[in-house]
């Protein structure tokens, strides 16, 4: 059997032919052709003297609008951080008595959901944590 060498280009093609894309890219790395970028772990390197004149608007007081917020203190921007909810931390929420919980939309009957009033035990060792793991009304299928 008489060997025959093969391009570059040809075995790449091969390679896209038999698996894709994916397959394509990983040989390309194990021969070191695509240039490889490396991902940042830490926060944004932002000039303190930037922003000068500028308003930056965050939509929500969530953990990721309230952590945009506090890396941009030091700099010059205008920050404004828009929340709809009376409370501030996302769906980061903790309920103690006396508060009020009211979800928009309806149920699968088409009825608007009911609110809901905490009423268990005074004291500050009494809270309910319903963060992020909370499980909306409108999902009924969760529920049941």
């Amino acid at each position: 059997m008489e060997k025959k060498d093969i391009s570059r280009r040809e075995f790449l093609e091969r390679m896209g032919l038999l698996g894709g894309l994916s397959v394509a890219y990983y040989g390309m790395s194990q021969f070191a052709l695509p240039p490889l970028s490396y991902a940042h772990s830490g926060a944004p390197r932002i000039d303190r003297r930037s922003g000068e004149g500028q308003h930056i608007v965050i939509l929500g007081a969530g953990i990721a609008g309230l952590c945009a917020a506090y890396l941009m203190r030091d700099t010059q921007f205008k920050i404004t951080i828009i929340e709809p909810n009376p409370h501030v931390g996302g769906r980061c929420l903790t309920l103690r008595r006396g508060n009020r919980v009211v979800e928009e939309g309806v149920d699968r009957h088409g009825k608007p959901f009911a609110p809901l009033d905490c009423d268990f035990d005074e004291g500050p060792d009494f809270y309910f944590n319903a963060g992020p793991g909370r499980i909306p009304q409108s999902h009924a299928a969760m529920m049941h």
